[in-house]
């Protein structure tokens, strides 16, 4: 993008590559850095960062310093060109306003931390790459230039998917620019991170085979030194939040399996802030609790059965209608994701309601029996009418203990056929049920022709020439 700058930049990064390499060849020693390591041991990954022990990488970094010392054995003010470079990029007024946070700003250690990263930081990575000519280390100076250069920033948002259970090699393609896909072995070593995640385990982190993928993002670097001091809130508002919740929602309905995520990362196109090793340059974005509580006691070394093709291919059509703009379809199914994260059965009941009456409701005259007539009807050809307005009153009338403060445990199970299940579990298993007709229907829900419907089947039942 600035050639003058590369011309000054090259001897600077090909002097440090040959300065280490003379040094190491002599026999001298270096700092280890940490190795992210992967393990398939189990279904899931597990993910760790070697601290000790032999066999890591060299710190090329640590070779660097002001002056030589103990760890520091390439003085940096004795590297005519890197020292040249650095008088060089002072200089450019016309880059100030991207090498420093203002124009009018005059602090040159401040300037020298991005002029680092077009010289310093391509030297390591080069190292770790095996590039010693400026034609071999010229792909890895781009991407560090167009990160201080560039006004727009594309990559790509990856969401590893904690507990969701697919197929080996199982990929879906959503719309031309969101797919759930396998992880590469090379994507869980760009992840993992040396220093805990706060509230979220290392197990959750850990235990994603695949992740939603969002292309075409962009992150605005009109500011580099904003962005980056800022770094989270220039690209989280390039996330398109509305494409994560849908797809995950879509999952939600047609897997009952408890899912979510914990990790937002950004993977660059073409640019690096930084880079870890030979590695690609994954960011971690945020972390979060965006998954059911259960899933923080949940073991990576469990078997899993993973589900059919089939199966999965109804997230497609999920992910479709959800982007169609039903109000009361998207309603349901953001309750019912609410549903999974609640810590509490009660809330999660309370949640399932609302998303019942947001489907199939309608006035609030016995609003119970008018949602499970409704749910029978539009359930009967794949279960017994009897059964779900049954099941559905006994939901209602678990709601009704909770709204009134009941203390109650009556209502908190329900007898299906021969086994007996936590009431908000069958409360899940309807409205999922009940989302997932209404997205077979390719339309919304018409719930006066459901009332219809009751009494033409009453017809049919006592007069069958009707």
């Amino acid at each position: 993008m600035d050639d003058a700058l590369w011309q000054a930049a090259s001897p600077a990064i090909e002097q440090m590559v040959n300065a280490a390499h003379t040094y190491i060849d002599g026999g001298g020693w270096c700092l280890q850095d940490h190795l992210p390591t992967v393990s398939h041991e189990h279904h899931w990954p597990w993910l760790n960062v070697e601290r000790w022990g032999d066999g890591r990488p060299k710190d090329w970094s640590s070779l660097l310093g002001k002056r030589e010392g103990e760890f520091t054995k390439i003085a940096v003010e004795e590297l005519h060109a890197y020292q040249e470079f650095l008088a060089y990029g002072r200089s450019r007024e016309d880059l100030r306003g991207k090498l420093l946070p203002t124009e009018d700003m005059a602090l040159e250690w401040l300037s020298d931390m991005m002029l680092d990263h077009l010289s310093r930081d391509v030297f390591e990575r080069a190292m770790h790459l095996g590039a010693r000519k400026p034609h071999e280390f010229r792909p890895i100076y781009c991407e560090a230039e167009r990160s201080i250069l560039a006004d727009e920033l594309p990559g790509s948002v990856i969401i590893p998917l904690a507990f969701a259970v697919f197929p080996d090699g199982w990929t879906l393609r959503l719309d031309d620019n969101t797919c759930i896909r396998p992880l590469t072995d090379e994507e869980h070593l760009g992840r993992a991170r040396d220093y805990t995640y706060g509230a979220v385990p290392e197990s959750v982190i850990n235990a994603a085979t695949h992740a939603i993928i969002l292309d075409d993002i962009v992150v605005d670097n009109r500011a580099p030194w904003d962005r980056v001091l800022g770094r989270r809130k220039y690209e989280e508002s390039a996330i398109p939040q509305e494409r994560i919740d849908r797809a995950v929602r879509a999952l939600r309905v047609a897997s009952p399996t408890q899912s979510g995520y914990a990790q937002i990362l950004l993977a660059p196109e073409g640019w690096a802030d930084h880079w870890r090793l030979d590695l690609p340059p994954l960011m971690t974005i945020d972390i979060v609790r965006r998954y059911p509580p259960a899933l923080d006691k949940r073991s990576h070394r469990e078997a899993v059965t993973p589900p059919s093709d089939g199966n999965l291919a109804d997230i497609a059509a999920a992910y479709a209608a959800l982007g169609r703009g039903d109000k009361r379809l998207n309603l349901a199914t953001r309750r019912l994701d609410l549903a999974t994260h609640r810590e509490e059965s009660d809330d999660a009941v309370l949640d399932v309601t609302v998303g019942l009456e947001a489907l199939i409701g309608g006035d609030r005259n016995e609003i119970a029996h008018r949602i499970a007539t409704r749910a029978a009807v539009l359930l009967r050809e794949t279960h017994h009418a009897h059964d779900i307005y049954t099941y559905l009153k006994k939901v209602y009338d678990r709601r009704s203990e909770i709204v009134h403060g009941s203390h109650s445990i009556k209502n908190a199970t329900i007898r299906m056929h021969d086994r007996t299940f936590r009431t908000e579990d069958v409360a899940l298993w309807l409205l999922r049920t009940v989302i997932s007709a209404a997205i077979a229907l390719d339309e919304p829900i018409d719930t006066a022709a459901l009332d219809r419907k009751v009494l033409t089947l009453i017809d049919q039942s006592v007069r069958p020439e009707a």
